[in-house]
């Protein structure tokens, strides 16, 4: 029998593990995001200059400085001298508590802050990294102009979760301001500000129960002392990505302060961007400062829906947040404004238990609308089945439902059966249809009354006709019916007519 030589296994496992070292990393995979770069007059610490100052300010492609932000994702700290981010904070202002000036920033205690030289050097050597081990995500560019603040935002376009850890809710904006072009100054200065918004976690200890820790919604704006001033400067913030609990990955942003036009074809190409800019200063005058905003308007509602979950468990907040995340569901809307406070307590402690499910679905205000309604018709629907609902809930479920409102089982099948909230109002406009043959009186006329005002009116029924000249009227309007389905109008659901029908009658 054959035997391999000794040596040779040694060699052929050598071979294998020089294989295993050999084989190339896999590329690193940037996050998708979203960027915006708007312009303002005024600046991040004072806010939007007044209608007067602005209509004097005059921009001219002479004046323009580009800037340039990139965004990459790292594997591990470049290797340059970073200055902690707080060491560099001269203002830091929080959205929450009566004393809005911070001491520290708890979501960039991590942050670091490189300038000059070193910040110039490590952005000459991020392209030469490999794949593996650093990816650029996005560049935004845009222009600095005398008496403008330049505003760069970037957010997750989808949010990312890993398994055991809540969804990176992070976005940042970087703003840049000069001042006014003064005499015996150059004019270059640039100052950045960070606007950082994040979900962190707050305790909470009111001293009667065991303090819980919850998470919130949280903005800062972080005034550095830094500045970015000649041609060629360069700015890097480094700090590890949010999303990445293993704390391997981390965001690096370069900021660059370029050179002022130099030529006629760039300064053609300037005019043409400085009619956009005049364009986003006029649009933050007229939204005004509370709605100038940098993030996209899914985001601003994403947010406003998560600030609404955490706030389900205080008591002082419990119905507004309800009416937030209630949107467009009717009947969730009305209890949320009708109840009393021991029913809103109530209702939002049960909702809690699903909080972890409905912040997933934060971005999604149609399923959340969903969850708010189909909870309250639970409520209701069992408040119903034991003769208890009181008077304005019953009035408001056959304000919505109809005949169905005074059917407890029915009512209950409905729920189930639905998914969404248009599968829910279509299921109660095929049963009030089908009610308009049940043999209670009070049940047709209910059923009768309710799709007349939501615009389904049954031409030629009488709810309290003989039951042959009933018949005759439903099967001449059914036939109708089938006629302008076949010619193409859609058919509106119940809620979709409401508004139009209730007003009218």
């Amino acid at each position: 029998m054959y035997r391999t030589p000794a040596n040779l296994f040694v060699v052929l496992i050598i071979t294998s593990l020089v294989g295993c070292v050999s084989r190339p990393a896999p590329p690193l995979l940037s996050p998708e995001l979203v960027t915006r770069v708007t312009y303002y007059a005024g600046d991040p610490i004072g806010g939007l200059a007044s209608q007067d100052v602005t209509q004097q300010l005059s921009l001219h492609a002479e004046d323009a400085i580009p800037i340039t932000a990139r965004f990459y994702l790292l594997t591990d700290m470049p290797g340059v001298r970073f200055d902690p981010l707080m060491d560099h904070a001269r203002l830091i202002i929080g959205d929450d508590g009566t004393d809005p000036l911070q001491p520290q920033s708890p979501m960039m205690a991590n942050a670091r802050l490189a300038l000059g030289a070193d910040a110039e050097a490590l952005a000459a050597s991020i392209p030469s990294r490999a794949a593996s081990s650093a990816v650029l995500c996005t560049r935004c560019d845009g222009l600095a102009l005398p008496g403008l603040t330049t505003s760069i935002a970037v957010a997750h376009l989808v949010p990312i979760t890993l398994a055991g850890h809540r969804q990176a809710e992070r976005h940042v904006t970087i703003e840049l301001w000069r001042e006014p072009k003064l005499e015996g100054t150059s004019g270059d200065r640039l100052e950045v500000a960070l606007i950082v918004s994040d979900v962190v976690d707050r305790l909470y200890d009111s001293g009667e129960v065991d303090p819980s820790v919850a998470p919130v919604p949280r903005t800062e704006k972080i005034v550095l002392d830094a500045v970015l001033e000649g041609a060629g400067q360069h700015m890097a913030l480094f700090a590890p990505a949010r999303f990445d609990p293993t704390g391997r990955l981390a965001y690096l942003l370069v900021l660059e302060q370029g050179a002022g036009p130099v030529d006629a074809n760039r300064a053609s190409d300037i005019e043409n961007e400085l009619a956009h800019v005049r364009d986003q200063i006029d649009t933050a005058h007229e939204r005004g400062q509370d709605r100038r905003r940098p993030l996209v308007e899914s985001d601003l509602l994403r947010l406003r829906r998560l600030q609404a979950v955490d706030a389900l468990q205080d008591p002082d907040h419990a119905r507004e947040a309800l009416v937030v995340l209630a949107g467009d569901a009717p009947i969730a809307s009305g209890m949320a404004l009708m109840a009393d406070d021991a029913a809103i307590a109530a209702w939002s402690t049960a909702l809690v238990q699903d909080a972890t499910s409905m912040r997933e679905r934060a971005d999604d205000g149609e399923a959340l609308a969903w969850s708010l309604e189909r909870s309250a018709l639970a409520l209701l629907q069992r408040d119903l089945a034991r003769g208890e609902l009181p008077p304005e809930f019953t009035a408001l479920l056959l304000r919505w439902t109809g005949d169905v409102g005074r059917a407890p089982g029915v009512l209950e099948a409905s729920i189930a059966r639905a998914r969404n909230l248009r599968e829910f109002q279509d299921t109660i406009l095929n049963e009030n249809r089908i009610a308009l043959e049940a043999p209670d009186p009070a049940a047709r006329v209910r059923a009768f009354d309710w799709l007349t005002m939501n615009g389904f009116e049954v031409t030629g029924f009488d709810p309290l006709d003989d039951r042959r000249a009933r018949r005759q009227a439903l099967r001449a309007w059914e036939d109708q019916q089938v006629l302008a389905t076949d010619a193409g109008p859609a058919e509106r659901s119940p809620q979709a007519g409401s508004s139009n029908g209730a007003d009218g009658r």
